[in-house]
């Protein structure tokens, strides 16, 4: 591009929200706790002792940017002309489903032949969807001895099964130009352990 002043924007990864807690807590069930106060020592061994181990990150979108499906502009790529707010504001379900677009595509342009266009090299106004997670994990120690037990985990990844969709197709002038056709994460799926100390 001859115009270096086009090319200042913010970072590719520019990320202005990130919240991540991990938590543990034990459940409160078993002898000398709040239900199952008295509980045998048998059935205690058995119920008693859990602990919940939960990991959440919420993360908003890192911002997109716009080229043209068939530049024609010999020396690099060729981005569109935008006049206006980029994003449509539809929810991602409208776009999911096709009855929405991500982009306004009437804020976009052809630039011509041979020319660089306005978009910004980031829209940083315009982002893709966020990362709305949940680990969640259970275990437990099965004590033998004082110096001998049993630990037992279950770990799930995604568990509440919600989808992060992919980027949107950002080529303008392409029939696609504005869709999400696909996921960039893992449905929920999940692993247990055991380990035995002695």
């Amino acid at each position: 591009m001859d115009d270096l002043r086009a090319e200042q924007s913010i970072s590719a990864m520019d990320t202005p929200h990130r919240l991540v807690v991990a938590a543990v807590y034990e459940l409160p069930v078993g002898r000398g706790k709040a239900f199952g106060h008295d509980m045998n020592r048998v059935l205690d061994g058995v119920i008693g002792g859990w602990k919940l181990n939960s990991f959440l990150t919420l993360e908003s979108g890192q911002p997109l940017t716009a080229t043209m499906y068939n530049g024609r502009i010999f020396y690099g790529d060729q981005r569109p002309n935008l006049a206006g707010n980029p994003c449509s504001g539809a929810s991602i379900d409208q776009v999911v489903n096709g009855t929405a677009n991500y982009f306004d595509v009437s804020a976009f342009s052809d630039p011509g032949d041979e020319a660089d266009g306005n978009s910004p090299r980031y829209l940083s106004n315009c982002r893709a969807p966020g990362i709305h997670n949940l680990d969640q994990g259970i275990e437990k120690t099965f004590r033998i001895r004082e110096n001998m037990y049993v630990e037992v985990r279950a770990e799930f990844f995604n568990f509440l099964n919600t989808p992060r969709f992919a980027y949107p197709y950002a080529g303008y002038g392409s029939s696609y130009f504005g869709t999400i056709s696909s996921t960039s994460n893992s449905p929920r799926h999940g692993q247990f352990g055991a380990r035995f100390v002695f």
